[in-house]
């Protein structure tokens, strides 16, 4: 059975060239490009910023009305903010160049188009980007086994309008540029792209792998979106807290 990360790290690495963990440090070291990274990255930090008593976490935001609509967080892609986006993830990996491949051109993002668009989402649409990125924090976290599932189109279409809402309750109803929409897809797309090349890897070495992979997303999920996904579910409603 392959799971999240094996096929498309097959394909990244396909456009990226040879990349082979560093054996010395083996695939754990992830923990230490999270810390960094914080996963999420500041695509969500931003959105869920704001003043006293505002809302701390994507269950919150998402349970305030809201009449955003999905085609306010789309955008024209800009090349020059992909390639600031580029620049920062590789700058973050400076010093894990076994993880450093697959981000050495904007290749990167024509990989996870595909990606995106077999979950029925946008690559240019800041709510469909924190979509598949939030259903693969997800699945990491909640990973048993030895494989992390693969989301599907339907856990997308359920958690959407959820990701929709929270964007527009936190946003206050105002849209931002698409420049600034853009830096935050692109940013967390890249971050979607690093989990899945890290679930990859974790999958070949093994149940204990994707045990501490999991740990370290359950963390990430509770800092970034303010939940904890070992205690959510994806239901026909989205993201529901268990009891």
């Amino acid at each position: 059975m392959r799971g999240a990360g094996t096929l498309l790290t097959a394909a990244v690495l396909t456009v990226a060239g040879a990349l082979r963990p560093a054996e010395a440090q083996g695939w754990a070291d992830w923990g230490g490009v999270s810390q960094a990274d914080n996963v999420a990255g500041a695509a969500w930090d931003g959105i869920r910023a704001g003043g006293p008593g505002a809302p701390s976490s994507f269950l919150d935001l998402a349970a305030r009305p809201s009449d955003a609509a999905p085609e306010q967080f789309g955008f024209a892609v800009d090349e020059g903010v992909r390639a600031a986006a580029l620049s920062e993830v590789r700058a973050m990996l400076a010093e894990r160049p076994d993880l450093a491949g697959p981000f050495g051109s904007a290749a990167v993002f024509g990989v996870m188009a595909g990606e995106q668009e077999r979950l029925g989402l946008s690559p240019a649409n800041l709510a469909d980007a924190l979509t598949a990125h939030l259903l693969v924090v997800h699945h990491a976290a909640n990973a048993r086994g030895a494989v992390v599932p693969s989301a599907t189109r339907e856990e997308a279409a359920r958690l959407r309008p959820q990701v929709v809402r929270a964007l527009g309750a936190a946003s206050g109803g105002a849209v931002p540029p698409e420049a600034a929409l853009q830096a935050a897809a692109d940013e967390a797309t890249l971050r979607t792209a690093l989990l899945l090349v890290m679930i990859g890897y974790a999958e070949e070495a093994g149940p204990e792998a994707v045990a501490e992979l999991a740990s370290l997303a359950r963390t990430r999920g509770l800092e970034s979106f303010g939940v904890d996904l070992t205690r959510a579910a994806l239901t026909a409603d989205g993201l529901t807290p268990l009891p």
